[in-house]
């Protein structure tokens, strides 16, 4: 399994990661909790005809076989999409979550880039 392995939606968006970074993650909302988090940097790239909206990009994390939901951060460094993807454009987004070092090695990444698609999936190893 290939974490960062490309998805290609039916619209036309390709979804991929392009790294993924330990860092300590920072409690900064209410709810969230300081601890060891992973920094996932996703890319979206519109291969499509028609812009797609960002504001509505869902993002998720699990861990482990039973796909164990991680908790999301904002910090350090995170930065959810925003705006619209043109077509031919690319556009990045920064999301944390928090989990143990020892469950990194089966992660899966879950992003929703446009309503009325299934979600790409991408699962691997993030600790390479």
């Amino acid at each position: 399994m290939d974490l960062k392995a490309a998805s290609r939606r039916p619209s036309g968006v390709v979804v991929a990661i392009s790294s993924i970074e330990a860092v300590d993650g920072n409690a900064i909302l209410p709810g969230e909790v300081a601890a060891p988090a992973v920094r996932v940097t996703i890319v979206l790239r519109n291969e499509g005809s028609t812009p797609v909206s960002l504001g509505s990009v869902v993002v998720n994390g699990y861990s482990g076989t039973e796909r164990t939901p991680m908790e999301s951060l904002v910090s350090p460094g995170g930065q959810p999409f925003a705006g619209s993807l043109q077509p031919g454009a690319e556009a990045m987004g920064v999301y944390l979550f928090s989990i143990p070092v020892a469950q990194r090695g089966d992660v899966t990444i879950t992003v929703d880039p446009k309503a009325g698609e299934p979600a790409s999936v991408l699962r691997g190893d993030a600790t390479r």
